[in-house]
């Protein structure tokens, strides 16, 4: 971890660590916890929580200090949190709710600062675009006869990448015109039962479990029960289904394009980069 800030959640202002506010190492904040029940030779309940933890700051600049305050706490108060971003990738969603000042002095002051993460975990987005016109796979049939019009293939094939030891969250950004939209990935079929039109675009969620299609004039409306569950999680047919790690196959019906999204997770800002 080279760079960290903490972007307001009120009001998308930022402020880095690195100049008169300075985290130094912030030790706490490279650490990592995963919650779970012991049992008969194994463990349950594996997840990660929220987290509590503290790390100190000196400060320079008095009046980046009240502006630190005064981010912090509208988000505090406003129920809005902020977020914690490392190396302009990795991000934490985290309050930070208590400030204890430790040494107040003409040059600096320092003070420790109690910070909740909310998830316990950072994550990075990556997005990958497919594009019918872009395939290799997408190409005119040449039949024996003309036609007024070119005909391209119905099944429409490519492949995803999940870079994680395991399976992470991800979205799905459908262009439209998409009518039902059904993509495959590896072993699931991720499918919403409803029409896309033109111009507008659907988000299938699987980090927050949402539905959401946004028309032309910006309206949201809510898909959420129209979205194919099947058997559940695991079941071949889970809008919500996370991305298996490693490669997969990916083939979707229609000349729609789309976006995918992997949501890598993990309990740690990066070491190495």
């Amino acid at each position: 971890m080279r760079t960290l800030s903490y972007v307001c959640g009120t009001n998308g202002e930022s402020i880095g660590f690195e100049g008169p506010v300075y985290g130094e190492t912030m030790p706490a904040l490279r650490g990592r916890a995963w919650s779970y029940t012991t049992g008969l030779l194994n463990l349950t309940g594996v997840t990660r929580g929220t987290r509590e933890l503290t790390v100190t700051v000196k400060v320079t600049d008095l009046a980046e200090l009240d502006r630190m305050r005064l981010l912090m706490d509208a988000d505090m108060a406003n129920g809005t949190p902020g977020t914690l971003v490392a190396d302009d990738e990795w991000q934490a969603s985290a309050y930070v709710t208590k400030s204890e000042p430790q040494t107040i002095t003409p040059l600096y002051v320092s003070t420790t600062l109690t910070v909740v993460l909310l998830d316990g975990v950072w994550r990075r987005e990556s997005t990958t675009q497919y594009n019918p016109s872009t395939l290799a796979s997408y190409t005119d049939l040449d039949y024996p006869y003309d036609y007024g019009h070119d005909w391209s293939p119905s099944l429409l094939a490519d492949t995803a990448s999940n870079p994680a030891l395991s399976p992470m969250p991800c979205r799905l950004t459908v262009y439209g015109p998409a009518t039902a939209p059904e993509i495959t990935i590896g072993d699931n079929v991720y499918a919403v039962d409803c029409e896309v039109p033109s111009g507008a675009y659907l988000v299938i969620d699987g980090l927050n479990r949402t539905i959401r299609l946004t028309v032309n004039n910006g309206d949201l409306v809510d898909h959420f029960p129209d979205g194919r569950r099947g058997s559940g999680l695991g079941g071949g047919e889970y809008c919500f289904q996370p991305l298996p790690a490693g490669k997969s196959d990916v083939s979707w019906v229609g000349g729609f394009g789309f976006d995918l999204t992997v949501i890598e997770e993990r309990g740690e800002p990066p070491w190495s980069t």
